[in-house]
């Protein structure tokens, strides 16, 4: 321990700490921005698959609850069941992409089989 107390090696602490702390405090912000980055992203993400399934759901419902035909009722049906299922926070026109969408997914998995 007797090489902290060289004149040297004093400087040299006394010269770094001030450069360092700067450059410690920029890096850790760095990498906070960073994992904040890919928090939003992952509740993002499920969120996006927490609202598919929900269309998916009131698509089947309104399925169910019409049945064949009457094509244009039942998106309005799982359009309304979106909201209510959202609270709200889905609704409108993005409801209804939602719908659409997850019909076109029911039906494109299920045109292969009635047509095959």
């Amino acid at each position: 321990m007797e090489w902290l107390n060289n004149v040297l090696v004093q400087q040299a602490i006394s010269w770094a700490i001030p450069v360092l702390i700067p450059v410690l405090a920029a890096g850790a912000l760095w990498l906070f921005t960073q994992i904040g980055k890919l928090i939003v992203t992952a509740v993002k993400k499920s969120e996006t698959q927490l609202d598919d399934k929900i269309a998916a759901w009131a698509v089947a419902w309104a399925e169910d609850k019409l049945g064949s035909g009457k094509g244009e009722d039942k998106l309005q049906e799982a359009c309304e069941k979106i909201e209510e299922w959202t609270k709200g926070k889905v609704k409108g026109e993005q409801a209804e992409k939602l719908a659409r969408a997850a019909y076109q997914g029911l039906y494109g998995e299920l045109k292969n089989l009635k047509n095959g």
